[in-house]
């Protein structure tokens, strides 16, 4: 009998090692199972993130216009339907908002033109002025805020670009000072703690610090 009590004594304790060791088992499994559950569902809401952050990177673009002087804005990526874009210049050079809006959204420089001039002629040397002169890349940066569709939803963007002008003069064939527009370079995105306003004007003083420094160079 006794020989009997311990061999079942002995059984049921392996019994138990193994029910033990199963238990064990099972709770790892169901671990790694959570674990990789938890990567997997991480870099599902990652891509989700980034692709919900994508649709938002517009990116804008001059085109030629038939309607001079200016051009006409347009999003890189065709699937962008642009509803709305507000412009501002720095302070020193124009200090309303444009706004620009559909059909053609054409920016006209007919309002600010003169401005430009003047922003542009305060660089230019005394000694330079009397006599023909080509400037051909000049940068003025402005920040867009622009309203668009993409997929059904209304979305929003705010970014600094540049405008690229060339600038003329030639007073001795009477043809006077005149610009152009070349293109739109796209610089950052800006998020709500900008200061747009001082943003716009430390831009402005460096662009025009460049300006003056290449007109002394030539």
């Amino acid at each position: 009998m006794n020989i009997m009590k311990n061999i079942w004594r002995i059984f049921w304790k392996n019994i138990e090692r193994i029910g033990l060791v199963t238990s064990i088992l099972f709770s790892m499994i169901a671990l790694f199972i959570s674990v990789r559950s938890c990567s997997d569902s991480g870099e599902a809401l990652e891509i989700s993130k980034k692709e919900f952050e994508s649709k938002r990177l517009l990116v804008l673009q001059s085109n030629p216009s038939n309607m001079l002087p200016g051009f006409e804005f347009s999003s890189f990526d065709p699937n962008q339907k642009l509803q709305r874009l507000n412009i501002e210049l720095p302070q020193n050079i124009y200090k309303e908002e444009i706004f620009v809006g559909p059909p053609d959204f054409h920016f006209s420089l007919a309002e600010i033109q003169d401005n430009l001039l003047t922003y542009i002629q305060k660089s230019i040397p005394s000694e330079m002025e009397k006599k023909p002169l080509l400037i051909r890349s000049i940068l003025i940066p402005i920040i867009i805020k622009s309203n668009f569709v993409f997929a059904g939803e209304f979305l929003w963007d705010s970014s600094v670009y540049n405008l690229e002008f060339s600038y003329q003069l030639d007073n001795l064939n009477n043809m006077g000072s005149y610009i152009e527009c070349k293109s739109l370079i796209f610089v950052n995105r800006l998020n709500e703690e900008h200061d747009h306003k001082d943003m716009l004007s430390r831009l402005s003083n460096i662009c025009e610090s460049n300006l003056k420094s290449s007109l002394r160079s030539n």
